[in-house]
């Protein structure tokens, strides 16, 4: 699930910027993917590029902050996750061959 946060993170940036968003608050509710996207230090997991790539996109907003908040609060962000989690899957299945 961290993953899908994490893209869902990384999805978000790239909206903001779409819509000309300077200042925007990116809601999480996965605490092991905040707690990266909140960490200075580099991130070692096997999300650790999208995190990073989450944060360098961060970086050319003005103002970009991933606090954490608790799922009920954030059914938003848990949507998106979970079709992330679809979409992904979908696409990777659809190059394996059902023979």
């Amino acid at each position: 699930m961290e993953l899908a946060e994490a893209l869902a993170a990384r999805r978000a940036v790239v909206f903001a910027k779409e819509l000309s968003l300077f200042n925007v608050k990116i809601d999480g509710d996965c605490s092991q993917t905040i707690k990266v996207l909140t960490d200075l230090r580099r991130c070692n997991t096997l999300f650790g590029h999208v995190i990073d790539e989450s944060l360098s996109l961060g970086t050319t907003l003005q103002y970009c902050k991933f606090p954490n908040v608790r799922m009920k609060g954030n059914r938003l962000a848990h949507t998106l996750a979970r079709k992330i989690v679809f979409i992904y899957r979908h696409r990777c299945m659809d190059g394996i061959s059902t023979q």
